[in-house]
This record gives structure tokens, C-alpha cells and sequence, in this order.
């Protein structure tokens, strides 16, 4: 689901004339629901406080300064780097932790629920007050405004979620209901959850979450992400005989690829003609998606095996 996820995130950055504001329907709430999913209470404050700094925290520190650095050689320096510290995207103009807002905002939300301990009921009240909280936030901040802080309110409600989803074993329940369907069922469901996630993009509009924006209505963003988390789950499963070490290594690599998709993909799109039919513009996009994802492998590899502390120390397993 990571990869998938992934090739969504960067083919959505492409602003396919089709497929724009469906991708970014469920994408981003995609990647915070499989955080939740991963997710595990732990008793242990020294093993708790570890794993994030290992994990999120120091591939952040790494990579969000050294893709903001050409700031840092002018004047520009400490706007650049006061913005990376606080969450900013950017900060007068400047440059600050750009599509890393994911990582910071992971981090606030591990923090958030990691202390208060789990509960069923905290988790119900952190859901309710979250979505109230994104409410909030969409009426009263300017897009110019984005901020890793603010777009935690609709970022947990998809953490908590994962989470549930595994609480409740619904993917093994999942899984054993699929089992005893026919391969056409399975193609028909899939398509069908697609085509009703595209349905209500087109009612919900843009969904904006590294800007706390949730579309036009807050229950058209809940439905339409489920809609697509389930659809792309189903769409893992269809592709569950491809597994792989390439898909291993993107999976494990997620965090760079985030930091560094679109300087691989924006020459690929140089190739792309405005005048082409919406179709074929989106069909080319698609490819040159494809591409970058697929291009990340050696790189992730190179990291894995020399840096692994740029991507949280993880390791592809054998």
C-alpha cells in the first residue's frame, strides 16, 4: 500500500487535468492511515522516545536542511531554517520544510497519542476534537498559511483510524471475506470504490491537507478518503502475487522520495505538451510518475546499505 501510496502522492504533484482532485482526495490520508496501522502503544518511554528520534526525527533534521540549503548562503538563512524548525512550508518567501510537513506533523501526532496512552475514549475525543479542530482551521487560515501544526487536526483523525483498522482486525476480516470471492468480484468492487471516490471529488473539490483543507465539506473528505484507502487496499491485494526487493526498498525509502520527487520529475514533464487532450496529458504524467518512482530504487539502495540513518535506520527484509 506504501508504494502505491507513494506513486499517488507523486503523480498527484503532476496535477493531472483528470485525475487532480481525485488523487487528492485520499493520497495524503492514505499515507497517515498506514502510520496508524504501523502504529503501536509503547510501555517503555525510552523505547518510545528512541524510535521517533531514529525514525522521524533525524531523517527530518537531515533532509529538510539539505533540501532547503541554497537558502542558507544569503539572507534568506534564517527564514529558511526558523521555518524548518517550526513547521512552516515557508516563512517570508523562503523555503522551509516544504512536502517534509508530513514528517513533522507524524511526529506531533506520535507524540499526542503515545501520551495519552491509547485509550479508546482518548482516541474517540482526539477524533471528534481533531475534525473540529480542522474545521476551524480551514475557515480562519489563509493557504499561504501552511503549517505542519495546523494540518495535524486532519492529519490524526486518518492516524487514528489506521490504528482502529488494526485494533479491530478489520484487514483480517477483510481478507477472509475477499477469500471466498471470485477474482471478477474482487475487479468489480475495486472499480466500483474508484469510480465513487472520483464521484465525490467532484462534489468535495480539492482536498488540501499540507494546508489544513479539507475540501468543501468535512464529511465528503472522511467518506471520500475511506472510499480510497479501501479501494487502493483492494488494489494491493489484486497485486499481492508482485512483491518484491524493488517495491521493498521504495517502501522503506518513502521519506526521500517525499523530499526529492519533484527535482526528478519536473524535467520528465518537460517533455509534456500543454496542447495535448487531457487524456493523453494525464496518460504522460502517469508514465513519467512511474519513472521517478522506479528511478529512486538505486538511490534508496545506496542509502540503505551506506546511510541507513537517512530513512530511520529501516532495512529491507531479507
Amino acid at each position: 500500500m506504501k508504494v502505491i501510496g507513494m506513486f499517488t502522492i507523486i503523480w498527484g504533484h503532476c496535477f493531472p487535468v483528470l485525475f487532480s482532485d481525485f488523487l487528492y482526495t485520499f493520497n495524503v490520508p492514505l499515507f497517515f492511515f498506514i502510520s496508524g496501522y504501523l502504529s503501536k502503544y509503547e510501555s517503555e518511554k525510552t523505547v518510545f522516545r528512541k524510535k521517533i528520534v531514529q525514525r522521524l526525527v533525524i531523517p527530518y533534521l537531515i533532509l529538510a536542511p539539505l533540501k532547503a540549503c541554497p537558502h542558507f548562503f544569503n539572507e534568506d538563512a534564517p527564514w529558511s531554517l526558523l521555518a524548518i524548525i517550526t513547521g512552516f512550508h515557508s516563512l517570508n518567501g523562503v523555503a522551509g520544510c516544504g512536502k517534509l510537513w508530513f514528517v513533522y506533523t507524524l511526529i506531533i501526532i506520535k507524540l499526542v497519542v503515545q501520551y495519552t496512552s491509547y485509550t479508546r475514549d482518548t482516541r474517540l475525543i482526539l477524533f471528534l476534537s481533531s475534525l473540529a479542530g480542522g474545521v476551524v482551521c480551514q475557515y480562519y487560515l489563509k493557504e499561504s498559511e501552511s503549517w505542519a501544526v495546523t494540518n495535524t487536526f486532519l492529519a490524526l483523525p486518518w492516524f487514528l483510524l489506521g490504528y482502529e483498522y488494526k485494533y479491530l482486525q478489520w484487514d483480517t476480516k477483510l481478507t477472509e471475506f475477499f477469500r471466498r470471492k471470485s477474482i471478477w468480484f474482487k475487479y468489480l468492487f475495486t472499480l466500483s470504490l474508484l469510480i465513487l471516490v472520483y464521484v465525490v471529488s467532484l462534489f468535495n473539490g480539492r482536498v488540501c491537507m499540507y494546508a489544513a483543507g479539507y475540501g468543501h465539506h468535512i464529511l465528503l473528505f472522511m467518506l471520500g478518503g475511506c472510499l480510497g484507502i479501501l479501494g487502493i487496499r483492494m488494489i494491493s491485494e489484486l497485486l499481492s502475487r508482485y512483491s518484491g526487493r524493488v517495491l521493498r526498498l521504495i517502501s522503506i525509502g518513502t521519506v526521500v522520495i517525499l523530499c526529492y520527487h519533484q527535482d526528478v520529475n519536473h524535467p520528465l514533464l518537460k517533455i509534456v505538451r500543454q496542447e495535448w487532450s487531457p487524456l493523453l496529458l494525464d496518460t504522460a504524467t502517469f508514465i513519467c510518475s512511474l519513472i521517478t518512482l522506479l528511478s529512486f530504487v538505486p538511490i534508496i539502495y545506496i542509502i540503505s546499505h551506506y546511510l541507513p540513518f537517512i530513512i530511520g535506520n529501516r532495512k529491507t527484509r531479507k
